[in-house]
């Protein structure tokens, strides 16, 4: 359903929230989760905002930003913010949904370490799973890769600050594993991914190999941080379909979904991945028309409400 503006102006939203300024010398900084369709519905909105504002005020001179009447600024203030928003929300890169924050070379990673960076790091043939040395080395590794300007090793999206290493211990004392750790900047705000716990183990796929093998080895475990980067733009609205992140399950495409009934209609509350008995819930306190479940089978959730309000019309005629 298409909405028009309320003519009544103090409908249009208004914040005093603070907000960060977009920035304008590199733009590749700063990181919105959209795409490029989402972006142009954002900047469409704001500028629609724009128009109603000046048509409810009614000042032509409002219009050609002119204005000097005392009761008009405050209306002419938010205007201003919202074409500066538009602006610059114009001017964000847009993402693809494969775009990894970390591109890791372990061939390049090889050669770099042998002509000089293991030396530099104190990477030698101690350094290796069972002599729990790993986690300790690789806060060398990283720290020269954050400094090395030169190293073809380690790409990084321009909104990632630095990616650490936060070595752990148990009852025993130093356990050889720790936590991963990216600072990068989201939405202009600073945000903290982190790995679970990895164990010593984990960072190698056998615990013979040493020296330089096992850094890069190490070093690639590293850069699968791009799952919690992934995970992190999935949950805040990038357009990773939702498609993309069943694709992988085996569910076969069905999906249980569960609703209730409001006005003689089934209305759709959940949707999820495969096929599930459900019981119990509401007893009619809440939603006298009563609760519904079904099981569908399509291409993704979006489709299986379609199709289980579908079925749930024909079922109840």
């Amino acid at each position: 359903m298409n909405q028009q503006p309320s003519a009544n102006h103090d409908a249009i939203p208004t914040t005093d929230r603070p907000w960060s300024p977009i920035p304008t010398s590199d733009p590749d900084a700063y990181l919105i989760p959209a795409d490029a369709a989402d972006r142009d519905h954002l900047v469409a909105a704001l500028h629609l905002a724009v128009q109603a504002t000046h048509r409810d005020l009614g000042c032509p001179a409002c219009a050609e930003s002119a204005c000097t009447t005392a009761q008009h600024q405050p209306r002419l203030e938010q205007v201003r913010a919202w074409r500066t928003l538009a602006d610059g929300i114009g001017r964000l890169p847009t993402l693809t949904g494969d775009e990894p924050m970390i591109r890791f070379d372990p061939q390049a990673c090889r050669t770099w370490l042998d002509q000089g960076a293991a030396r530099r790091a104190g990477i030698d043939e101690g350094f290796n799973s069972d002599a729990f040395t790993i986690a300790a080395g690789l806060e060398e590794l990283l720290y020269l890769l954050h400094h090395e300007a030169a190293q073809h090793v380690w790409c990084t999206v321009a909104h990632l600050d630095d990616v650490e290493i936060w070595r752990t211990a148990d009852s025993h004392g130093v356990d050889g594993g720790g936590i991963l750790t990216a600072d990068l900047t989201y939405m202009g705000t600073l945000v903290r991914l982190a790995s679970l716990h990895q164990g010593s183990d984990e960072f190698t796929n056998d615990p013979t190999v040493r020296g330089v093998d096992a850094a890069v080895q190490a070093l690639g475990h590293v850069a699968r941080t791009n799952r919690e980067y992934a995970n992190l733009r999935r949950a805040t609205g990038h357009p990773l379909t939702r498609t993309d992140t069943t694709a992988d399950s085996d569910t076969g495409g069905v999906y249980t979904v569960v609703g209730v009934w409001l006005g003689d209609q089934p209305v759709p509350v959940g949707v999820i991945a495969g096929a599930h008995e459900v019981s119990g819930g509401d007893e009619g306190e809440h939603f006298p028309e009563g609760v519904w479940a079904t099981s569908v089978t399509a291409a993704d959730d979006h489709q299986a409400e379609r199709d289980a309000i579908e079925q749930m019309r024909d079922d109840d005629a």
